[in-house]
């Protein structure tokens, strides 16, 4: 066992001792008295107490922890010597101070060398050379590499699947012309599908134009009506022409400048300019004028509207692509009563699919397989609920995520690495070599 350092507690402090041999100089008598009542509790098994570091069979133990509670003892006798004790007992301690003396110089000397060898000691090169040359070997099999790869296999897996289709479909003999010829008009018509939606919207677009006239038409003639007074405004403005009234006391002055302002104003409610006209238009009430105007305006708008949607029905009519089309259906009917009966089904599509036997494609699903292997080989976690038709759109994305990841993956020099590899290996030959002659002085 080694003692390393002692904690001798407040007043007196840490001593650190060199592993072989310490000498101390100038010790306070409190200092030199727990030094030694520490080392020989400490040897005897009775260190309780104390606080320090030992070396003890290689290992380096805390005192005062769990680890150290199982040390000693090591001798009972008492190991500590003193000269002054020794001269004060009348012995001869020449002897014993010419061979401290000699003992101290070897110390000093084997001190100074195996200070020199600790300088070639370096506790974690040998994990430094192993990190290195782990390093080192990621290196050479290159990962950015060994991800493009696998990535392109799996992409070439992807594609593959992709071009085989996920079904099959078994149709009857007797009408696999009818379901092809089906299958050419709804081709036809997908290919035609632009060309007639253009045409729809010229045909509703007509449609709603007319809507529009009609409404306002509508509008118009409601707004169209002739004008008329209230059963008190007429009176009043009778009460007013009357000229009989002078001869019941009114003085034949004629209106006053209120009477004829309200007057007039009556008359203005019917646009009739004197009270003998408004006599006249009595008997034969008629819409204003720009009411009526309205009424033809809207009138001829829908006519118009009517020539317009006319006009792009005969188009839609006679266009040659919705001709072809609606020829390629005739022919469709009139095959499929041969399957059918007279009465077809509404939906003669619907009736057609339920003809035909549709069952997963074995040579897609070898394809979805062959790409699951191939995840599972390289260790990709591949959701355990995704569906065999999901596989190549996930794969798909894992792809994308690999190759984005790969983009930021730093450019590491391998010269480097292997120049400090070298020097770190030196450092650990030079390591063990210095081990080698300490455990030599030790022996």
């Amino acid at each position: 066992m080694r003692i390393l350092r002692l904690d001798l507690g407040e007043g007196t402090g840490t001593i650190d001792l060199h592993p072989f041999v310490s000498i101390l100089h100038d010790l306070q008598p409190t200092q030199r008295h727990a030094l030694t009542s520490a080392i020989r509790s400490l040897v005897n098994g009775s260190g309780e107490g104390l606080q320090g570091l030992v070396e003890n069979t290689g290992h380096l133990v805390e005192l005062g922890s769990s680890s150290g509670a199982g040390l000693g003892p090591l001798t009972t006798e008492d190991i500590v010597v003193e000269i002054d004790r020794l001269s004060a007992s009348g012995g001869d301690c020449s002897s014993l101070l010419a061979e401290l003396d000699q003992l101290r110089r070897s110390a000093q000397i084997d001190a100074v060398y195996v200070e020199e060898i600790r300088a070639d000691l370096e506790p974690a090169i040998a994990a430094r050379v192993q990190r290195l040359r782990d390093q080192l070997s990621g290196l050479q099999r290159n990962p950015v590499d060994d991800s493009k790869e696998l990535c392109r296999q799996l992409g070439a897996l992807v594609v593959a699947a992709a071009a085989v289709d996920p079904t099959v479909r078994e149709i009857p003999d007797h009408v696999r012309g009818l379901i092809a010829d089906w299958d050419d008009y709804q081709l036809a018509r997908r290919q035609a599908g632009p060309h007639i939606d253009g045409l729809n919207r010229g045909v509703q677009a007509a449609e709603a134009a007319l809507g529009d006239a009609q409404r306002a038409l509508q509008e118009a003639r409601a707004n169209a009506v002739p004008l008329s007074l209230s059963p008190e405004q007429e009176a009043r403005l009778e009460e007013l022409a009357d000229t009989t009234l002078g001869r019941r006391g009114r003085r034949d002055k004629g209106l006053s400048v209120e009477e004829q302002s309200e007057m007039d104003a009556l008359l203005a409610l019917v646009d009739v300019p004197t009270f003998t006209a408004y006599a006249m238009y009595r008997l034969n009430p008629a819409p204003p004028a720009d009411k009526l105007a309205l009424v033809s305006q809207a009138e001829q708008r829908v006519v118009e509207a009517v020539a317009s949607l006319e006009e792009t029905r005969a188009n839609y009519s006679v266009d040659e692509v919705a001709t072809q089309l609606n020829l390629q259906f005739d022919a469709l009917k009139t095959q499929a009563r041969d399957h059918f009966g007279p009465m077809l089904p509404s939906d003669l599509g619907a009736a057609l699919s339920e003809l035909v036997v549709e069952r997963d494609n074995p040579a897609h699903l070898e394809a979805i397989r062959d790409l699951y292997d191939a995840c599972m080989a390289a260790d990709i976690e591949v959701p355990e609920t995704i569906e065999p038709a999901e596989l190549t759109g996930w794969v798909t994305e894992w792809i994308r995520g690999k190759e984005n990841d790969a983009k930021f993956v730093p450019v590491i020099d391998h010269d480097a690495v292997r120049q400090e590899l070298a020097s770190a290996e030196k450092a650990l030959d030079r390591h063990a070599r210095a081990m080698g002659r300490i455990d030599r002085i030790e022996a």
